[in-house]
């Protein structure tokens, strides 16, 4: 009896170290999912040529705990890249500027990954907001989309002027 007794009192012990220990992870300040889409001018072709890259994502719907006003944003960016359907870039150091439904912006600048993984082109850009809501937490925004299908970049295709996919967002307070 006086084990069973040891053992519950252990258990209770554990129980109440669990429900006073701090959090591991750190708070998250907003999620979004939402759409993105990248357009390409000229059409991208099996030729690697100059051209002008604009990518749009739409964040919402957006939930966040510390500003409950923001529930969508928006960011687009414009570059001029030599791409060919080949060679579609995409990695490195960058920023890029998100605009709140709050009428607020966060600046973020981020390094970028590009992979291909079961017929998904998969953008994942890690970094830290440097300025505007949200300043100094850290991001990430992962942008899906189908792999380009190449005979869509032939002469007979017509090249690829558009690539859509899906957009996560999560921006982490620094504890």
């Amino acid at each position: 009896m006086r084990k069973l007794l040891v053992a519950a009192f252990v258990a209770l012990l554990a129980s109440i170290t669990v429900l006073v220990s701090p959090a591991s992870a750190a708070p998250l300040d907003i999620t979004c999912v939402g759409t993105t889409s990248t357009s390409y001018s000229p059409p991208l072709t099996l030729d690697s040529r100059a051209t002008l890259v604009t990518e749009t994502t739409i964040l919402s719907p957006c939930v966040s705990a510390t500003t409950p006003a923001i529930n969508a944003g928006v960011s687009v960016k414009t570059t001029n890249e030599n791409l060919s359907c080949l060679s579609l870039g995409g990695g490195g150091f960058n920023s890029q500027t998100i605009s709140w439904s709050n009428v607020t912006t966060s600046n973020f600048g981020y390094n970028s990954t590009v992979t291909t993984l079961l017929g998904s082109r998969v953008v994942t850009k890690i970094g830290v907001i440097g300025s505007g809501t949200f300043a100094t937490d850290t991001a990430v925004l992962v942008l899906t989309s189908p792999a380009l299908n190449l005979l869509d970049c032939t002469p007979l295709g017509g090249g690829i002027s558009v690539a859509t996919g899906t957009a996560t967002l999560e921006i982490t307070s620094v504890m």
